[in-house]
């Protein structure tokens, strides 16, 4: 560990030699509205792409070449610093993720709530997820330099996009072309005239059932196609392999054993979700275990932050205590009287939320991947024993520690772009809290109209994410009786299975070893999904192999398009349908 002179040495030098939020324009307004408007679109993209999918991205790089294209179109100079708070914005109004996964598994649950109630929960839990990531930001990027591989690469896009225009232009385009040909694909899918088929079921059976029942086939799908260039050949191999256990092996012989009674996708989809889900939190959990250490790193990290505002850099420490106080008060009131959740409970599950943020915020600085989830179900767990026979507390307990490590991680990924690039870390801070606001206004209009449009879980808003929750909230609530006919056996097997591949996930053979998470999302979303996930994956990786440079340049762009080109479109035919247009 640096001594702490050794610390303000570096503070100093870093402030003498890279900090510009002194010389050049930052805190702007037209920087705010770019990054509120790129954040409006991509957050309202993301509720309609975590239904679907159940995957869920913030998207700073994405973020930084539209925040950076529409800010030339403001025709006058721009910095390096405005771009960068710009994206800030974007990537905080786009990390709500519990509406994808908190909201639709109360709903699921039976559970109905007013708008006003959870936005002033969800908003309120934002803030709580800002204020975590304060004071972890001198140790992790300062002290340690956590490499935070996306914000990392945010900044050498936006560095790369400033030192020349014409690259960023190049992408632009790109993406921008794939956008509206998937956006051209789309409306012919689903709009008028329809003339492209949405699904196309293979032909042919698995003992004695069909394909048609087994929802075996190809959703054509941009979208698809693009998250699978993004998520590359390990998670696409996963996912594969997840959809062919569940739908080519395991439903053919539950049904024909007579274990389940109809060869149907919610059928099968109803059991197969418990032994997913055992996986999903079984490698969550295993995750921090093998991390342990994280915990005595993380105490000794806020031991350490110094809170000094002199330079008048940092967040200042009154504020934050101020707003800290505020929160914690509100959520304690809003938890009691919207949830019926003693307050007591509350004040457990707000610290308990923080150590779990601060592994998260960790884990994301090593790995890129930020376990928001597992977090999540691990106060999921915690609640059902504080409150046990509560479905609805340890749902929204849960909501409260994978809704602060969305918001925490996302801004500590941002700081360390800021960090890179010169920034003022106060300025991201306010930047952070303006894009929470923004993407809590977007994400819950567009996930009550998509949900009142659409039948949710089922094959068209399947919800995957409102599933694995939902189940474990019943598991603990009411016990092993709630579980279908054996499927204790695929629980054990779940379990043994997420903690054995998570185990080999950290060895030198990763790239052999499949996701537990692809496999667990697969045995629950349909299989009509997975093939042109797959096909993506595979099509990320022979471009790669026959065009290097260009791959390199133009993928994210090129997927970035297709993703949000459909979920662009879906959204707009969602709004013309329900107004009556056709």
């Amino acid at each position: 560990m640096k001594p702490a002179a050794d610390f303000e040495n570096e503070n100093k030098d870093w402030i003498e030699t890279r900090y510009r939020g002194n010389t050049m324009p930052e805190f702007t307004v037209k920087a705010l509205i770019a990054g509120g408007l790129v954040g409006i679109v991509l957050m309202g993209s993301n509720v309609y792409v975590g239904l679907k999918t159940g995957l869920f991205a913030g998207g700073s790089i994405f973020s930084a070449i539209l925040c950076f294209l529409i800010l030339r179109t403001f025709r006058k100079s721009f910095s390096v610093l405005e771009n960068n708070i710009a994206q800030t914005v974007t990537s905080a109004a786009a990390s709500i993720g519990v509406v994808v996964s908190v909201l639709p598994a109360l709903l699921m649950l039976g559970y109905e709530f007013s708008m006003h109630q959870i936005f002033i929960w969800l908003l309120t839990v934002s803030f709580l997820g800002v204020l975590y990531a304060v004071p972890l930001r001198k140790q992790s990027i300062m002290i340690e330099k956590l490499p935070f591989p996306s914000g990392t690469a945010c900044a050498a896009t936006i560095t790369a996009m400033h030192a020349g225009e014409e690259n960023a232009v190049k992408k632009g385009k790109v993406l921008g072309l794939s956008g509206v040909l998937a956006s051209v694909f789309v409306w012919f899918r689903d709009a008028v005239p329809a003339i492209i088929p949405g699904t196309t079921i293979l032909p042919g059976k698995i003992s004695g059932i069909g394909f048609n029942q087994l929802m075996i086939g190809i959703n054509w799908s941009p979208l698809f196609f693009g998250v699978g260039m993004l998520i590359g050949p390990r998670i696409g191999v996963s996912l594969l392999i997840g959809a062919a256990a569940a739908w080519g092996i395991l439903g053919p012989v539950l049904v024909n054993s007579g274990i389940i009674e109809s060869a149907s996708y919610p059928a099968i989809r109803n059991w197969t979700m418990w032994p997913a889900i055992a996986m999903m939190v079984a490698a969550g959990i295993t995750s921090l275990v093998l991390r342990g250490k994280l915990f005595a790193q993380t105490f000794r990290s806020m031991k350490r932050t110094s809170f000094d505002t002199t330079d008048g850099l940092e967040f200042p420490f009154g504020l934050w205590l101020v707003i800290l106080v505020v929160c914690t008060i509100i959520l304690s009131i809003i938890m009691h009287v919207f949830f019926q959740i003693q307050i007591w409970i509350t004040l457990i599950a707000i610290p308990i939320s923080f150590i779990l943020t601060s592994v998260a915020v960790r884990t994301y600085g090593e790995t890129n991947v930020n376990p928001a989830g597992p977090m999540g179900w691990t106060t999921q767990i915690t609640f059902g024993a504080l409150a046990p026979g509560k479905t609805m507390a340890n749902v929204i307990g849960g909501g409260v520690s994978a809704q602060t490590s969305n918001s925490a991680g996302d801004m500590m990924g941002d700081l360390k772009t800021g960090y890179l690039l010169g920034a003022t870390p106060r300025r991201q801070t306010y930047a952070q809290f303006l894009g929470v606001i923004i993407g809590t206004c977007v994400a819950l209009p567009v996930f009550y109209l998509l949900t009142s449009t659409y039948t949710l879980g089922n094959a068209e808003l399947p919800a995957p994410a409102g599933v694995s929750w939902s189940g474990l909230a019943e598991v603990l609530t009411r016990g092993f009786q709630a579980l279908p006919q054996h499927s204790t056996i695929g629980i054990v097997a779940g379990l043994c299975a997420g903690i054995l591949l998570t185990m080999g996930g950290t060895s030198k053979m990763t790239r052999l070893i499949p996701s537990p998470i692809g496999i667990g999302i697969a045995m629950i979303l349909p299989a009509i999904i997975f093939i042109p996930i797959f096909l993506g994956s595979m099509a990320a990786v022979i471009l790669k192999k026959i065009f290097p440079q260009w791959w390199e340049d133009y993928s994210m762009p090129l997927a970035s398009g297709l993703i949000a080109g459909e979920a662009v479109i879906a959204i707009i035919i969602m709004v013309l349908r329900s107004t009556g247009v056709f």
